[in-house]
């Protein structure tokens, strides 16, 4: 997030964001978790959890589910849903697959924790919609989330919109240093994030221009491999330029044919303000057109 939407309240939710790997699980006798690029993780090894189709017992060919989750440690918690028991829920609005969630969690008690039979538990991401108090809350974890995991910023969804695979605007992403130990992007372990080179993902395109996952056109690639992702070092961006413009930018090499995301330009325009110290938005910020409750 790096403007706050207009219609904040009453047109979008609020979830505490945990810690983890993110993942699409498919439900089919066993799970199988993939990347959001579709790479199966965890060298393709399935594990069982307590959702339809999560183990043996549940198990059911024509059923599939299919859930978007955050997994962290011994619990998976489900951000999201594409399928459910074989019934498709992408063109459903974000408050209805939400509440269906919630509602089949509960019959289900999914909640429970692992067991012999299921090596993994299963939550649903608590969620609310956007006043002061439930943002407040969830900045604070105030005990939305179960075990009392480590939490890694806020998530916004916008109620009306339908599932859609990679980059989407009706799903925020935004933490500064108070709900989040990775404020600040980092790709070696040994330094502070702060003091590492702001690194970037462009795609080339098929006609040699530099693109970010949602489409920002950055400028000439024509020397660079098409149809590729190339990393890039940046000084940071100049946020009032007319368009979208990167600072001290440096080719840094091609990435392995693995990755498959390029980085959305509001994720660098988030990075490199915080790392200049330029944030667009903070907590106050978030929170002061709200509703109370």
């Amino acid at each position: 997030m790096v403007s706050v939407p207009g219609d904040l309240h009453p047109s979008w939710s609020v979830a505490p964001r945990p810690e983890g790997q993110r993942c699409l699980g498919r439900w089919a006798a066993s799970v199988l978790a993939l990347a959001p690029d579709g790479r199966p993780l965890f060298g393709g090894q399935a594990f069982t959890c307590a959702a339809p189709g999560g183990s043996p017992a549940t198990a059911s060919v024509d059923q599939l589910t299919i859930l978007d989750c955050i997994l962290q440690g011994a619990r998976l918690y489900i951000v999201d849903l594409l399928a459910w028991k074989g019934y498709d829920l992408v063109n459903a609005t974000r408050q209805f697959r939400h509440y269906w969630m919630v509602t089949k969690a509960d019959e289900m008690h999914m909640s429970s924790a692992s067991s012999p039979a299921h090596a993994y538990a299963v939550c649903v991401l608590p969620s609310a919609p956007c006043t002061r108090q439930a943002v407040w809350q969830a900045y604070h974890g105030a005990g939305l989330l179960q075990d009392a995991p480590v939490q890694d910023g806020l998530l916004f969804h916008h109620v009306d919109a339908l599932y859609e695979p990679g980059y989407t605007p009706l799903t925020l992403v935004w933490k500064d240093a108070r709900c989040s130990t990775h404020e600040v992007d980092s790709f070696d372990a040994g330094d502070v994030a702060h003091q590492q080179p702001h690194l970037v993902v462009l795609r080339c395109t098929a006609d040699g221009r530099l693109q970010t996952a949602d489409g920002v056109d950055l400028g000439d690639g024509a020397a660079l491999e098409r149809n590729r992702l190339h990393r890039f070092t940046i000084g940071g961006v100049d946020i009032n330029a007319e368009a979208p413009t990167l600072l001290h930018c440096e080719y840094a090499g091609a990435c392995s044919p693995a990755k498959r995301l390029a980085h959305s330009w509001s994720k660098i325009v988030f990075q490199s303000t915080v790392r200049n110290n330029q944030r667009l938005v903070t907590i106050e910020t978030i929170v002061a057109g709200l509703p109370d409750q």
